[in-house]
């Protein structure tokens, strides 16, 4: 199982909506531009605004993650270290219209496959909302958190 992941917003695919990240979260982006609602000329370009070398993880990757994430796209990364599921997103647990509901639901879905995992049962969980606020969830306050909003 990985330990980072991107879930695609609703009306993105029906298929695979939660990307496995296999090295890091813009190489994805950069493989899969279509998936993301970019092409290359536009990655290329954002990363030649900053003098970049495409697939760096500087300026260019801080502003193309961050305009996914304000498109509705969840970012998922773990920190080893600290046993910590880092969730990055905007502010959709609350009030949430129906485009919203169907992301919710594909995290739900994530979480339960990795709840499952043995390396991951007692994960907690930490929600970053994009414009800077965070909160981090024990597994259980997550799983109610999540699945309650769901149901």
């Amino acid at each position: 199982m990985a330990n980072a992941y991107w879930i695609l917003p609703k009306n993105i695919t029906e298929e695979s909506a939660v990307i496995e990240v296999r090295a890091k979260h813009i190489d994805t982006v950069i493989d899969n531009p279509n998936l993301f609602g970019l092409t290359l000329m536009n990655i290329r370009k954002t990363y030649k605004k900053y003098d970049e070398k495409i697939r760096f993880e500087g300026f260019a990757r801080e502003e193309i993650v961050k305009s996914l994430i304000m498109k509705g796209y969840i970012h998922i990364r773990k920190n080893l270290k600290t046993d910590c599921w880092r969730i990055t997103s905007t502010d959709f647990f609350s009030g949430l219209n129906e485009a919203e509901q169907t992301t919710l639901s594909r995290l739900a879905d994530w979480y339960l496959v990795v709840s499952q995992e043995r390396e991951h049962r007692h994960s907690d969980f930490e929600i970053i909302i994009i414009e800077g606020n965070g909160r981090r969830y024990g597994n259980q306050e997550f799983r109610n958190l999540v699945l309650g909003k769901v149901n």
